[in-house]
């Protein structure tokens, strides 16, 4: 606040105040631990490129090369405020104002005018602990872009996804009618019944078109707020989806999540080395659905899919669902990074997939690139 108040004074009677740009990169290649440059102001007018050469060798294996992506972020800051950017200090600031007003108005006993609804109830649920709205958190792709380690294409600022509206959810409605319905939802209390539910309705639509769209379905206070379609291309477009859910998770205060989607199953000794089960040339399918929520709990739900013979496109049958309690959700890693519940994922046991991940991006990796 003291910092307002003399940058106020400062552009008031002197001028603008004294800023300078920032840039920092971090080398995304798994769903946690990238690497990553401390906020430096010497590099702000590298070329994406320059930061793409600047990539250690020792970093760059085989599917670093191949599905590695380079996140190049920037930021202005006043250089009497060297560690938050103007807009995040100035949202801040607007924040502790709120809440002062507020506090004023209940101590007066007087109501808030109704034409300023959004400095009552609305303010204080969608208020920070930094005194911040939800709706003034600047994520990664407001100011950053992507880049491919492999040859610098550019990838965009962020994924594309959309949100379900009301009238495609009637359509969805009327089509799937044998599925399970969502009434069950009102009985559900905990994340794996509501879990439940949606798998069951996933399993009627699997049965009736033969695939299902990825999505995801954040929760708060066990309370569906949206429902996310989300379609992937490939590993890195995998990898960047979550780091943006993540971002969305942190935006809207959602403590809870699913995720629904097909997936490539194999058994570990018919996977490549080094390569997932979409590589194996042995490979099923299965449709899944992984539940995750800010206390840790880890639900992940699946069936095995079978085709029919000759129209492969369709399903013959979905096998019985299998239901895992405390798993390791590492693609949940980003979402549950922001809950600061990373710890559940066990990631120092001794499994082969976990020690390349530590190896290349562990956090005692140093930040420089």
């Amino acid at each position: 606040m003291r910092w307002a108040k003399l940058a106020r004074n400062k552009i008031e009677k002197q001028g603008d105040l004294q800023t300078l740009s920032q840039v920092r990169a971090q080398l995304i290649a798994a769903y946690l631990h990238h690497p990553h440059t401390e906020w430096l102001p010497s590099a702000v007018m590298w070329s994406a490129e320059q930061f793409r050469e600047s990539i250690p060798q020792t970093l760059l294996d085989a599917h670093v090369v191949e599905n590695g992506v380079l996140a190049i972020e920037r930021r202005w800051i006043d250089v009497e405020l060297p560690n938050y950017e103007v807009l995040d200090a100035l949202a801040h600031v607007y924040g502790q104002l709120a809440l002062m007003i507020v506090s004023l108005h209940d101590h007066c006993r007087v109501l808030i005018p109704e034409a300023r609804p959004e400095l009552g109830e609305h303010l204080l649920r969608d208020l920070l602990p930094d005194g911040r709205l939800r709706s003034m958190v600047r994520p990664f792709e407001d100011r950053g872009i992507y880049i491919a380690v492999k040859d610098g294409a550019f990838l965009g600022y962020r994924r594309e996804f959309r949100t379900v509206d009301s009238n495609d959810a009637r359509k969805a409605l009327r089509r799937y009618r044998k599925a399970r319905g969502w009434a069950p939802l009102i009985e559900a209390k905990s994340l794996r019944e509501i879990a439940e539910v949606y798998f069951d309705n996933a399993r009627a639509v699997m049965l009736k078109d033969g695939y299902h769209v990825p999505m995801f379905i954040p929760l708060r206070g066990n309370i569906p707020i949206d429902l996310i379609v989300a379609p992937t291309e490939s590993r890195i477009d995998k990898y960047l989806i979550m780091q943006d859910i993540a971002h969305y998770v942190r935006r809207t205060g959602a403590d809870g999540l699913l995720h629904i989607s097909e997936a490539w199953t194999a058994k570990q000794e018919d996977v490549p080395k080094g390569k997932f089960a979409a590589d194996a040339a042995n490979r099923g399918e299965a449709i899944t659905l992984t539940a995750v929520n800010a206390d840790g709990e880890q639900i992940t739900l699946s069936a095995v899919i079978t085709r029919k013979k000759w129209k492969k496109y369709k399903v013959k049958q979905l096998l019985q669902t299998e239901i895992e309690i405390g798993g390791r959700a590492v693609s949940m890693g980003p979402v549950l990074e922001v809950w600061g519940k990373v710890g559940v994922l066990r990631l120092d046991e001794d499994d082969e997939a976990m020690q390349r991940l530590e190896k290349h991006f562990s956090p005692e990796t140093p930040e420089t690139l």
